[in-house]
């Protein structure tokens, strides 16, 4: 939309973030999502997994409000951009298989990933740039987005060669088959539905018309379409501490339970 601004990658990744929910394990892949932990408190709420095996980490000092100190020097656990993280309390740095198990093995609940291109039925191609057109590079992403429980496209919404990321189809080899759920760009937020693309929250200025005008897909507005907001949420931690009648109210009737440790609950 010609004289009105897009929002800036700072400002993508606190709305990203939105998304998250409390206690949750969120993939990140190369790219903007590497951002996201920066614009959060330096707080367990979500445990962000990094295609290098970091899992539960911080960007030190980052964080507006986090309490932490500079950035760390030298070696040290990295995220999936390279750059030296903390972990926090709980943390851990996993191999690379035992990422990939937690990932396969259906323990991640949310993967954000940048696409070049995401389809109106939520395929998507990784990675890719107008300057090297046939080179693609799947990376992790092959992975986050058949194992996550829900997938978020992180990405400009046009390319650098000005033409639509989001299209009716593709023209790149896919790395996902409908796999993506949310796009969240640096104009709109759109959901991926069974009856199409649905804009869902504009940039401040923007509006449906200016952004349909440069998607490459039929889009339709949600009914309760607004601006976008950019307010970093509270991801408290959840309370996994129980008293003994809460820890077995779900238990059915005759079943049969281990309790570990020494007495057991009174």
């Amino acid at each position: 939309m010609p004289g009105v601004a897009r929002i800036d990658d700072r400002a993508l990744a606190r709305r990203v973030a939105q998304e998250f929910n409390p206690g949750e394990v969120v993939g990140l892949g190369s790219g903007l999502p590497t951002l996201i932990p920066g614009e959060l408190p330096a707080a367990p709420g979500v445990l962000f997994l990094a295609d290098s095996g970091a899992l539960g980490y911080c960007l030190p000092g980052a964080a507006p409000g986090s309490g932490t100190a500079a950035p760390l020097q030298g070696s040290g656990p990295v995220d999936s951009g390279g750059r030296v993280v903390a972990l926090l309390a709980g943390g851990a740095v996993l191999s690379l298989v035992d990422a990939a198990a937690m990932v396969r093995g259906g323990r991640v609940d949310a993967a954000v990933l940048q696409p070049a291109q995401v389809t109106a039925g939520g395929d998507f191609t990784h990675w890719t740039t107008g300057a090297t057109p046939g080179l693609f590079s799947p990376a992790s992403a092959v992975d986050l987005a058949s194992g996550a429980g829900r997938v978020i496209a992180m990405m400009p919404h046009t390319g650098v060669d000005g033409n639509p990321s989001i299209v009716d189809r593709s023209s790149l080899p896919l790395d996902g088959i409908g796999c993506v759920g949310t796009i969240i760009t640096d104009v709109a937020v759109i959901r991926v539905t069974q009856d199409g693309l649905v804009l869902a929250e504009v940039a401040p200025g923007w509006t449906m018309e200016a952004v349909a005008a440069i998607t490459g897909a039929p889009l339709s507005a949600s009914a309760g379409l607004r601006e976008m907001s950019f307010d970093v949420p509270r991801l408290e931690p959840p309370n996994k501490v129980y008293t003994a009648q809460d820890a077995v109210r779900d238990v059915p009737d005759g079943a049969v339970v281990n309790i570990d440790g020494f007495a057991g609950p009174g």
